[in-house]
């Protein structure tokens, strides 16, 4: 089979005597010389049909060829067609009907053709016209073209349907403006390059590999959906619509557009990587402001830049790994569909808070210049490395407990210096941890336990394989995180003796870290009958001349009987007014505030909060800064109490005339005699909400100092919201989760204020002179820690105080059960009682009178102060 070459040469005009020569193609030359009027064959300037031959002389001159401006040259019985030389003015070529022809190639010698027809050629494989004046070319019924190239053409409409062999199609450099390959179902490669083309629709060619096109391209819309074997794909810049759905065999996207608005990748499933965005100079940035990479399963690296994208769909892309987003508004990504995630750069996007507390594979996250980010939720069980430089509002970090030493170091390295790190954004780890959990209930029928008995909280259950604890919550629940190996644990009660607990001890033994919980109950019975109830009170606020004071009373039951009574809470009546109590008072009288309870369950506790006028420095009596105030609570005594001396409980305050919200104190006072050492301090924690809106979660941290304090007898009595606390180490943390503290509101203030209430022995080798101190760290949400005062107590023998003694004082009845009477000469200014540790336990003024029923039976001391002097009496309470 043999190629014929239409090569149109341009050629200076000869004599008229030249003839052009067909010695190559005889065929051919017999073909042109039957053109005539009628045929068609051949066409003048005017279009009209004429002879090629005017002078019949069997030959044809280059004058008669300049004459043609037009050829059809069909098919005949030649294998071998070559094109005359000579015709330099022809306009439009027609080749059809050869059976045998495979290629046609139009030159730039060609220089004046505009348009070419091919049809029916059934071996035509191949066509070229690069570089030419070719305007219009039409191919119908070649059904076995492979290849065309119009590369530099003047061609602007390629409309070449049905050519179902069609694979490769070439127009660079060309003024095109439409092309229809409809049919053309091989076509594989397309070259699109330099062309004035404003949108390409490539939709559904099945057999499409490569589509070559120009980044400075004036293309605004391009669609290849559907296009299964396309692999790879530069969008150009001033694209604004751009559909790549279904491109399964996508590899290679770079969507360097500027102008980009909408751009579809559904079902692109072997898309691996994407660049979204401008990075060159100057800068531009891209219109988008959604993308959806959703159902992507081999997409693993994402870069977007310089973009208006602000919303970003990645659910189930599984094997992601890198995520790059720089200089764009999103500040909501979705990272739960993306767990594998190990690179993440956020940097100049307008988050506040960053959360990727589900990322447990993250090994990198870079936010940098990032100035609105605030807080970065990190606690995954990934140890990653921050990148912050510039981000110099950033205040807080959630981080593993693990990892919170070297994220640290990662602001430090940054340049940052005041950003808080801890764990308290949540109760549980990061990442992947098995969970010891449990209920504990108390069998109070003594039948064992089942449903029906109560759970318990505030019971403390040691995990002491990891020096750590934890407390039953408002519903019974205990929980300890760990890892893998084996772990034992049981309930830590303060009276062990009292009950007998089923079972005494457990031991979980888990193989991996894979989430795994291992549930044990406890089921804590009495062991006999016993009763032993405590009081203690607490402040809830400083005392200040002329305002409002808050106090708590606490009554907790730890025997093993429920029990009920009464509880008094006396107050100097001289200088304080009762304003109010929750819950209301039983009954009152001068000084003194009296509740009834019935049933307190063991391990039960009950308070009371008390709101009590103070008066102020121009009021009689007049109160002034510094003025000490003595009070006293106390608990019906119960028969058979195996404790009696914490039945009632004394305080003291100072007056202030301002005073931190947030603050520590320890109930017993700034002294205590030796002889209690050893024996329980009581330590609450006032917390209240200064700021504007509500902290959604409270954190209150103390640091036990282990030298001194026997973190095993650590208890909590009280808290005034719930909590979940625990022990890790020598660190007692007690976490008021999704509180939603208000700040105070009202006179007196309600809301906006917490407070706990624990007590702690001291080591029993310390000694008289030695001090004792605690202080918190209170965390409202994501802020620095508020650090309270330190609360010192210090071990110091007391004395009774010597007075200038006033021999006209005397006091009867002597032993007495409830009030006693003191007899003097002058007026009685006041009355103390000391007990016989020389605490300070209940006060009154002005009157000569004092009820002492509220004490237990015992030896005390009544002071009594006189406009002549003061005596101490000793007094039997029977």
């Amino acid at each position: 089979m043999k190629r014929i070459l239409l090569a149109l040469l341009i050629l200076p005009a000869l004599a008229s005597a030249q003839n052009l020569n067909f010695d190559y193609d005889p065929e051919l030359k017999a073909w042109l010389l039957s053109a005539s009027a009628s045929n068609n064959i051949a066409l003048n300037a005017s279009d009209v049909s004429v002879a090629i031959d005017t002078d019949l002389d069997g030959e044809i001159s280059v004058v008669e060829a300049a004459l043609i401006h037009s050829l059809d040259i069909q098919a005949g019985s030649s294998t071998d067609i070559g094109v005359p030389t000579g015709f330099v003015n022809l306009v439009s070529l027609s080749i059809s009907n050869f059976a045998d022809l495979y290629g046609v190639n139009i030159t730039n010698t060609a220089a004046g053709l505009q348009s070419l027809h091919l049809s029916g050629l059934p071996s035509l494989s191949s066509f070229s016209c690069v570089n030419t004046s070719l305007a219009s070319v039409t191919i119908e019924n070649c059904n076995n073209l492979n290849f065309i190239n119009i590369n530099d053409s003047q061609i602007t409409d390629a409309n070449f349907p049905d050519l179902p062999m069609l694979a490769s199609f070439s127009a660079k450099g060309t003024p095109l403006t439409d092309f229809d390959f409809s049919g053309c179902d091989q076509l594989s490669f397309v070259d699109l390059r330099e062309t004035p083309l404003t949108s390409i629709d490539l939709s559904g060619f099945q057999s499409l590999t490569s589509l070559e096109l120009t980044l400075e391209s004036p293309l605004l819309s391009l669609d290849v959906s559907d296009c299964p074997l396309l692999d790879n794909l530069m969008i150009p810049y001033n694209v604004a619509f751009a559909d790549v759905s279904d491109c399964t065999s996508m590899t290679s996207l770079n969507v360097a557009s500027v102008a980009i608005t909408t751009l579809n990748l559904q079902g692109c499933n072997s898309l691996p990587s994407i660049y979204i965005g401008n990075s060159g100079a100057p800068l531009a940035t891209c219109p988008i402001t959604s993308i959806d990479f959703s159902n992507l399963p081999s997409l693993n690296n994402v870069i977007i830049g310089n973009t208006n994208i602000s919303s970003m769909n990645l659910a189930n892309c599984p094997n992601l790994t890198s995520l790059n987003v720089y200089d764009s508004p999103i500040n909501n990504i979705d990272f739960s569909q993306v767990p594998n995630l190990t690179y993440l750069t956020i940097t100049g996007c307008p988050y506040e808070t960053l959360d990727i507390s589900g990322l447990e594979n993250l090994t990198t996250l870079e936010a940098n210049y990032t100035p609105t980010l605030k807080y970065i939720l990190a606690k995954n069980g990934s140890s990653e490395t921050f990148y912050l430089m510039g981000s110099d509002n950033l205040e807080f970090i959630c981080q593993d407990q693990e990892s919170i030493a070297s994220t640290l170091a990662d602001i430090t390295t940054s340049g940052l210096t005041a950003v808080e790190v801890n764990d308290y954004c949540s109760t549980v780890p990061g990442g992947d941890f098995n969970t010891i959990t449990g209920t504990v209930r108390f069998d109070d029928n003594d039948n064992g336990c089942d449903a029906s008995d109560l759970v318990k909280s505030n019971v403390r259950i040691d995990l002491m394989t990891n020096d750590e604890a934890s407390f039953t919550g408002n519903l019974g629940h205990y929980f300890h995180y760990v890892g893998a190996g084996t772990f034992n644990f049981a309930p830590n009660l303060e009276n062990p003796a009292l009950y007998t607990i089923t079972p005494a001890s457990a031991s979980a033994s888990f193989a991996t870290v894979d989430n795994s919980v291992i549930t044990q109950d406890f089921c804590i019975a009495r062991n006999g009958n016993q009763a032993d109830v405590e009081i203690v009170l607490t402040p809830l606020s400083g005392a200040r001349p002329g305002f409002t004071c808050r106090y708590a009373v606490v009554i907790r039951n730890k025997g093993n009987i429920t029990v009920s009574g009464n509880f008094n809470f006396s107050f100097p009546e001289a200088t304080m007014d009762f304003i109010s109590s929750n819950p209301v008072t039983s009954s009152q009288s001068t000084g003194n505030l009296q509740w009834t309870f019935s049933d307190l369950l063991p391990f039960e506790s009950r308070s009371a909060v008390v709101n009590l006028y103070l008066n102020s420095p121009t009021q009689t009596p007049a109160v002034n800064i510094g003025d000490l105030l003595q009070f006293l609570a106390t608990i019906t005594p119960v028969a058979g109490d195996i404790l009696p001396l914490d039945n009632e409980f004394g305080l003291k305050q100072t007056t202030v005339g301002s005073y931190d919200p947030n603050d520590i104190v320890c109930l017993e006072g700034a002294t205590v005699s030796p002889s209690e050492i050893g024996n329980y301090l009581h330590y609450n924690v006032n917390f209240e909400n200064t700021g504007t809106a509500a902290a959604q979660n409270v954190v209150v941290k103390v640091e036990v100092d282990t030298d001194k304090f026997d973190m095993h007898s650590l208890q909590l009595m009280n808290s005034s919201h719930a909590s979940f606390s625990r022990i890790r180490g020598n660190i007692v943390e007690f976490i008021f989760e999704d509180i939603e503290l208000e700040s105070p509101q009202g006179d007196p203030p309600t809301g906006g204020h917490g407070n706990v209430l624990f007590k702690i022995k001291s080591k029993a080798s310390l000694v008289e002179g030695d001090e004792v101190a605690q202080k918190a760290d209170i965390f409202f949400d994501y802020n620095f820690p508020i650090e309270t005062n330190e609360a010192e107590t210090v071990y110091q023998a007391l004395k009774v105080p010597g007075f200038e003694q006033d021999d006209s004082v005397s006091i009867y009845p002597n032993p007495s059960a409830g009030k006693v009477t003191v007899k003097s000469d002058s007026e009685v200014r006041s009355i103390e009682v000391f007990d016989v540790q020389g605490r300070l336990l209940q006060v009154r003024t002005d009157a000569s009178e004092i009820d002492v029923s509220i004490h237990l039976t015992g030896l005390y001391f009544i002071r009594i102060k006189t406009d002549n002097g003061s005596k101490v009496e000793r007094l039997i309470k029977k």
